[in-house]
C-alpha cells in the first residue's frame, strides 16, 4: 500500500519526513492510519474524501454544525446522536 507520512516518524530503518511517499506491507498501513502518522496517498485517498464529504453533506442536512477537523467516525457519532434525538 503507498502512503504518505503525516507527521515524522521511523518506519523500518527509514526517517520519514511530513508528506514523504513510501511503500508498506498492507499489514502494517492500517496501524499507521489508525495512528495519523501516514494517510492513503493516490485514489485510495480520493475515495477516503467522497466518504468524508458524503458524511459532511448528510451531517450538515441535519443541521450539524460540522468542523473540518471531524474525521468519519466522529462525523458517523454525531450523526447517530442527531438521528436518536
Amino acid at each position: 500500500m503507498r502512503l504518505i507520512a503525516t507527521k515524522a516518524n521511523k518506519y523500518g530503518t527509514r526517517r520519514l519526513q511530513a508528506g514523504d511517499e513510501f511503500d508498506i506491507a498492507d499489514r502494517y498501513a492500517r496501524t499507521l492510519l489508525l495512528t495519523g502518522l501516514a494517510r492513503p496517498a493516490g485514489a485510495q485517498r480520493s475515495a477516503l474524501d467522497a466518504g468524508l464529504s458524503r458524511l459532511r453533506s448528510d451531517a450538515q442536512g441535519l443541521g450539524i454544525v460540522v468542523d473540518r477537523r471531524w474525521g468519519a467516525k466522529r462525523l458517523q457519532a454525531e450523526i447517530d446522536l442527531a438521528l436518536h434525538r
